[in-house]
């Protein structure tokens, strides 16, 4: 005998299925964000790493070239020989841009878990303030050491304030789908802006250009040296120094090489991160493959990034 099920019946078993599905469904998105969070902190603290090697990286050209001045009877103020390739207020600005990244997507993960609202609330102001007070330790990105515009630099500080205004707008776990549809254009635009600090290529303005001319001016200036000993005036290197000096001097090319891969990685990193933050909103969509392959896409460029990384600080 088939068993009728009443309309009544057939409203609360469907409504069950949907609780269930829903209950499902936001699950997968608190997953899925909190691999998106995970991934934004490797990253963010990748390239700030980074950062600092390439800026150690510069330290150690600036060395060479002081030895190479030196050693032609040259005069070198250190003061000027040794000023880093970033300034460490500039340096540190950028690091601010990053941490704030890695804080907006762990903050995500906070929202889609289960803290109790007021400690929530308060993980939250805590954001929205350091996002405001950004504006000051961004200013310094207008100092001439930096290739994004100072009105543009602005535009950065605008866009985390823009952030931290969405955000506080919307503190419910239920909203978070709708912090980050609101926040995305933002985040393209501070991606966007790093971006173009560090340079689309080798030829473009840019950090990347950048460290790679102070590279070639080393070896010509190396080179020179070398020349000059081989040729003219023997008397500059003893016999047994000429092949290290000739050694030193090919080896520049496998740490160029090293320097600018770094480079090409930070910005491939950055690259990445947008593009999962803008599939980021579909974490709520029961599949969701283009935000799958944003998140592994992610997750090859933060590996990557650490590669290049270890090789960079080898090369040193």
């Amino acid at each position: 005998m088939v068993r009728r099920i009443s309309l009544s019946g057939r409203l609360i078993y469907g409504a069950v299925v949907l609780f269930l599905l829903a209950g499902c469904t936001s699950t997968n998105a608190g997953r899925k964000i909190s691999e998106f969070s995970a991934s934004t902190k490797s990253v963010s603290e990748g390239v700030a790493r980074a950062f600092r090697c390439v800026d150690e990286t510069g330290t150690a050209l600036a060395t060479d070239k002081a030895v190479l001045v030196i050693s032609q009877n040259g005069k070198v103020d250190p003061k000027r020989a040794m000023q880093p390739f970033l300034d460490e207020s500039d340096y540190k600005s950028r690091i601010a841009a990053l941490q704030a990244l890695s804080d907006y997507a762990v903050l995500l993960n906070s929202i889609m878990g289960e803290k109790p609202v007021s400690s929530l609330d308060s993980e939250i102001d805590r954001f929205a303030s350091s996002l405001y007070s950004l504006s000051s330790d961004l200013s310094v990105m207008t100092n001439g050491t930096s290739y994004v515009p100072g009105n543009e630099v602005g535009v950065l500080a605008s866009c985390f304030n823009e952030i931290a205004k969405v955000v506080i707008d919307n503190k419910r776990a239920n909203n978070c789908k709708i912090i980050i549809s609101s926040s995305d254009p933002y985040i393209q635009k501070i991606c966007n802006l790093l971006k173009q600090d560090i340079g689309t290529d080798r030829y473009s303005r840019g950090l990347r250009s950048q460290l790679y001319v102070s590279y070639d001016k080393l070896m010509t200036d190396r080179y020179t040296v070398i020349s000059k000993a081989l040729c003219c005036d023997k008397s500059i290197l003893a016999p047994r120094d000429k092949r290290t000096e000739i050694g030193l001097w090919l080896s520049l090319v496998n740490e160029q090489k090293a320097a600018d891969e770094a480079m090409v990685q930070l910005y491939k990193s950055l690259e990445a991160l947008q593009k999962a933050h803008g599939q980021l909103v579909h974490a709520f969509d029961s599949s969701s493959p283009e935000f799958d392959q944003s998140m592994a896409m992610l997750k090859v460029e933060s590996d990557r990034l650490m590669d290049r990384f270890n090789k960079l600080k080898r090369a040193q």
